[in-house]
């Protein structure tokens, strides 16, 4: 069969994914708040509940990222079991979990009780208080609230007089009022952030309690000198004991929250730097390498150490990081992916020479041009034209087709050059190993179907998806659509990169539905950097 300009969408499946972080200012991530009805001795929740629901939409338009509390409701009950798995013996209330599950950053917390009704002169009066407070989710501590009176009156009854008590506590035009209030105080928080740097939670999970007394002074010593971490800020939370993975070891795990100004992943490195210290003395004493995994979300990291045989070969190294990282994923939110259906992409191998970076690169620039061919093609009101024949020039590298069906040819050059490559074939294994490692941890419970590189309906992922999820991490509409017509429900992007002296391997599953993203990151041992420098073409 000819190939046609649809069917090239069909390479993206083959090529490496680039997944980078958002454009934020690392410095100063936004928080993103959770607002919680608290219920009221009276019985009267309904208030409160009003209270919330006016109080999110206050918060959006003043530019707040405001957590949806009903999913966040939803996703705690099909996730506490997981959840309580790495909280352990901390003892966290429902709601505050709740808004861990939500990846929340900020909880506020409001309750309105009727204080006054009556009615005089026809007219129906009430009096509500309204009372709120400010929590950051991890540590629960205070940092705002306070309580504010609202009245309201109608000549139809108490219930209209408490929604028009209600609706003057969200005028945020009255600086006094219950939204302006509460505004005003989270943005103070956010100022203070700009200025003193955002708080972040770090948690260290150690295997065994002699081992975990012998790299925890090193890990906090390593925190505390980190570029990034206002040092004089740091705090030990808390220390308790845990099992991070339902048939994983018990584990100590200890807190620590402080202000940070940085980018987490070179946080990251200076954690594994010191882990990378102490493995060769860890392991002349009891045979085992330390082997560090991380979670992480916007404000929280957590590193969990566990200790491993060394393994014989790079490809018994390649399955054991793979499964790590999506052992993380699974343990962390098994209640929100199961039962769902995972479509796995091919890996990303992030490299910057080689056929990979060739075939990344000259793909750009045929979609570029395939783009503009695209639109002569619809101004000129002849969108059922094949765009390939429209003679439209593509030049990458140093070297000019002048048509697209000429580029065409050589884009299916590249990536039959890269499938067979030594880059094209651990992109592939390892995709293939994520696929296995979700199926065996989870135990069936979650279906995991690759990427069907044969049906077309799934193939312009490449172009909706490529600057979409890779920007900012977010999911584009048409290709929830897309994913949805090929039955999936959640997209595993997987990337392997070099970090400083060490490779890494980050799963990113992406529901489709809520747009959460759950992610883990697992690290290679430094004795196989050169082995895979050398597997790789480096």
């Amino acid at each position: 069969m000819k190939p046609t300009a649809r069917s090239l969408l069909l390479l993206a499946l083959l090529l490496p994914f680039p997944v980078r972080a958002s454009a934020q200012d690392v410095t100063t991530p936004p928080f993103r708040v959770l607002i919680v009805a608290k219920a009221d001795d009276s019985g009267r929740d309904q208030y409160s509940e009003r209270a919330a629901f006016g109080l999110g939409s206050a918060l959006r338009s003043a530019e707040f990222q405001v957590i949806d509390a009903d999913q966040a409701r939803r996703q705690a009950e099909r996730s506490m079991g997981s959840l309580g798995a790495w909280t352990g013996e901390i003892g966290e209330s429902p709601v505050s979990s709740m808004a861990a599950m939500a990846f929340a950053d900020v909880m506020v917390e409001v309750v309105v009780s009727p204080k006054r009704q009556q009615k005089a002169q026809g007219r129906y009066l009430v009096t509500d208080r309204a009372q709120w407070r400010t929590v950051f989710v991890d540590g629960a501590e205070r940092i705002g609230g306070g309580e504010v009176d609202g009245a309201g009156q109608s000549f139809d009854g108490f219930d209209e007089a408490h929604d028009a008590a209600l609706d003057g506590m969200m005028d945020v035009a009255d600086d006094k009022s219950l939204a302006a209030r509460i505004i005003a105080e989270l943005r103070a928080i956010r100022d203070s952030e700009r200025a003193d740097g955002a708080w972040t939670t770090v948690g260290f999970f150690v295997e065994n309690q002699p081992r975990y007394l012998k790299l925890s002074g090193a890990l906090e010593k390593t925190l505390r000198g980190a570029e990034g971490v206002v040092a004089t800020t740091v705090q030990s939370m808390r220390q308790y004991p845990c099992q991070p993975f339902a048939n994983g070891p018990k584990m100590t795990a200890q807190l620590y929250r402080f202000r940070f100004r940085g980018d987490q992943s070179a946080l990251q490195a200076a954690l594994m730097t010191s882990l990378e210290s102490q493995s060769a003395a860890i392991e002349a004493e009891s045979g085992l390498l330390p082997s560090p995994v991380f979670a992480s979300s916007g404000r929280r990291m957590d590193l969990v150490v566990r200790f491993t045989e060394s393994p014989e070969s790079l490809s018994a190294e390649v399955d054991r990081v793979v499964r790590e990282a999506v052992d993380v994923v699974w343990s962390r939110n098994q209640g929100s992916l199961s039962s769902k259906r995972l479509n796995v992409l091919p890996a990303s191998i992030a490299i910057t020479d080689g056929i990979a970076s060739e075939l990344l690169g000259f793909r750009r620039a045929f979609w570029k041009a395939l783009e503009s061919a695209e639109k002569r093609l619809s101004d000129a009101n002849t969108p059922d034209a094949d765009p390939l024949d429209v003679e439209q020039a593509v030049e990458y590298g140093g070297r000019r087709f002048e048509n697209l069906r000429a580029a065409q040819n050589h884009l299916f050059e590249l990536e039959a050059r890269f499938a067979q490559s030594p880059e094209g074939e651990l992109a592939g294994g390892i995709a293939r190993t994520v696929q296995e490692a979700f199926t065996d941890s989870s135990a069936g419970a979650v279906s995991v179907q690759p990427t069907d590189r044969n049906r077309d309906r799934a193939l312009d992922l490449i172009r909706i998806e490529a600057a979409a999820y890779a920007a900012d991490q977010a999911v584009d509409p048409r290709t929830i659509a897309l994913y949805q017509q090929e039955g999936s429900e959640v997209f595993v992007a997987t990337r392997l990169r070099k970090h400083f002296d060490c490779y890494m391997v980050t799963v990113d599953a992406v529901d489709l539905s809520s747009g959460a993203t759950y992610q883990g990151t697992a690290q290679f041992h430094q004795r196989f950097t050169e082995a895979l420098l050398s597997e790789l073409g480096g």
